[in-house]
């Protein structure tokens, strides 16, 4: 499956459109409006409004997307200590992602590692 196809339903989830077909076209239509404006900037508007999404439905794996996202151990222990549950730390992890990444914090990064940490569901 293509890159357009997961952001297509990522897109689709995030904003309810209830078909793929209309789901590519609220995304293209997304995609269009965001091209015509200025780029998100370091503080990462754009990836961040699907973090919520991923950490509902990773939760407790998310020291697997850590290690693909190129954390260690030290920094995924840190991000434990840190927080009381699952989905806490989920979010930790993005938010320093993002933080660590800038401009290399796509959702296609994203997207990569939760596929290479078995979390294809996340992004289907």
């Amino acid at each position: 499956m293509s890159r357009c196809v997961y952001l297509c339903r990522i897109h689709a989830k995030m904003t309810k459109v209830p078909s793929v077909s209309g789901a590519v076209i609220a995304y293209l239509t997304f995609v269009n409006m965001a091209a015509a404006q200025e780029p998100a900037g370091p503080s990462g508007e754009g990836v961040r409004k699907y973090f919520y999404l991923i950490k509902e439905k990773v939760s407790s794996q998310w020291w697997d997307l850590a290690f693909h996202l190129g954390f260690n151990h030290a920094d995924m222990t840190k991000i434990d200590g840190k927080k009381q549950d699952d989905k806490s730390c989920c979010m930790e992890l993005l938010e320093e992602w993002l933080i660590r990444n800038g401009a290399r914090a796509t959702i296609e990064a994203l997207m990569e590692a939760l596929s290479a940490a078995s979390l294809q569901s996340t992004v289907d």
